[in-house]
């Protein structure tokens, strides 16, 4: 089921709020999947290394969330 406007988004803190799931694994399990919405920005800001370092905004619709949890509960 392909992800519709009027689909809730749910970021990946709330999930893992809502699922108790560890942040990276919570990320993990959305990561590669279809529907996803990804909003990467450039490098722009240094690390305290130096290193330039890119952020994602992540948003997970609804019926990601379901399809994910449905292929979970069948493993």
């Amino acid at each position: 089921m392909a992800p519709t406007f009027a689909d809730p988004l749910f970021t990946i803190k709330e999930l893992c709020e809502h699922l108790h799931l560890e942040r990276h694994t919570c990320a993990r399990l959305f990561r590669e999947e279809k529907g996803v919405i990804v909003l990467a920005s450039h490098p722009k800001r240094r690390t305290r290394t130096g290193v330039r370092r890119s952020y994602k905004l992540v948003r997970v619709p609804l019926s990601v969330v379901n399809r994910v949890l449905a292929r979970l509960g069948q493993a």
